[in-house]
């Protein structure tokens, strides 16, 4: 991850904008302190679909249903 201070993102936003769409990640600095990582979308993606609350939901039955034995072999899934 490159570091660098607000300042020098709003001078260079666009091409710092660009780095992030060929797969650069960055963290924004404030007053010295992390403010905001600039990620791929395709990153963001893999974030948002970790939080919802559907796919949550399926991967907490899933759990369950492994650690109770309920599975299904692949052989039954086609």
């Amino acid at each position: 991850m490159i570091t660098i201070d607000v300042e020098e993102l709003g001078a260079r936003t666009t091409a710092i904008i660009a780095q992030v769409g060929s797969g650069a990640t960055y963290v924004v600095m404030m007053a010295g302190r992390p403010a905001a990582a600039l990620i791929p979308i395709e990153d963001a993606k893999d974030h948002v679909l970790a939080d919802d609350d559907r796919y949550t939901g399926i991967r907490r039955r899933s759990r369950g249903a492994y650690a109770d034995g309920r599975t299904t072999n692949l052989k039954n899934l086609s």
